[in-house]
């Protein structure tokens, strides 16, 4: 059973939880454009900040929440 939160409750702990790298508690704002891997064909899971990044996949998460869907995607502009 999925519990079902409040909006106040989601946008509250939107983008808290510890970061791996840093042990920061609220989400850090990642500025790279590309990404070091740990040999080559061995993926991090993002290769390129356009195509995906660390921040908008916490971003894509809770709006994922906040818009009670299955998946949501982010489309960059520019």
């Amino acid at each position: 059973m999925t519990q079902e939160y409040q909006l106040e409750t989601i946008l509250a702990h939107a983008g808290i939880n510890s970061d791996e790298a840093t042990g920061a508690l609220a989400s850090p704002i990642h500025f790279s454009t590309t990404y070091q891997h740990p040999e080559f064909g061995h993926s991090t899971g993002f290769d390129y900040t356009r195509t995906k990044n660390p921040t908008r996949a916490t971003v894509e998460k809770h709006l994922q929440l906040l818009k009670k869907q299955i998946m949501l995607l982010l489309q960059v502009q520019g």
